[in-house]
């Protein structure tokens, strides 16, 4: 009986030293499809809202944009260059009344890069 004891004990133990000892692994992926509407809904709606006061809508943004870059490998260039490094020589949004973009803190090329792909494919923004 008192070897029994001995045992259940040492795996009692061992099986508390198990349990959240170990680390957890983080798996990083490519940002889906719902993390990049995530993102444009955090660092692009707060401006571009659909009544336009402070900057214009996306939906206008985008429909001057298509028009000019047709192509999607070129309007995901066009307006990803712009939000990166924004200026009044690459501006192609012809309402005068808004201001350039100020220059931002998007870091992440990539994800600026996937929210101009989510843009021109979607039509509800």
């Amino acid at each position: 009986m008192f070897s029994f004891v001995i045992l259940l004990l040492t795996v009692l133990v061992l099986m508390s030293f198990s349990t959240n000892t170990h680390k957890q692994t983080r798996v990083y992926t490519k940002p889906t499809q719902v993390s990049i509407k995530a993102y444009y809904v955090k660092q692009c709606t707060f401006c571009h809202r659909t009544n336009g006061k402070v900057a214009p809508q996306m939906q206008k943004i985008k429909k001057v944009y298509k028009q000019k870059f047709p192509a999607s490998e070129d309007f995901i260039e066009a307006l990803s260059g712009f939000v990166i490094k924004p200026s009044p020589q690459k501006r192609i949004f012809p309402d005068k009344s808004y201001e350039t973009m100020p220059e931002n803190m998007f870091h992440n090329d990539q994800k600026i890069k996937a929210v101009a792909l989510y843009i021109y494919n979607n039509s509800n923004l």
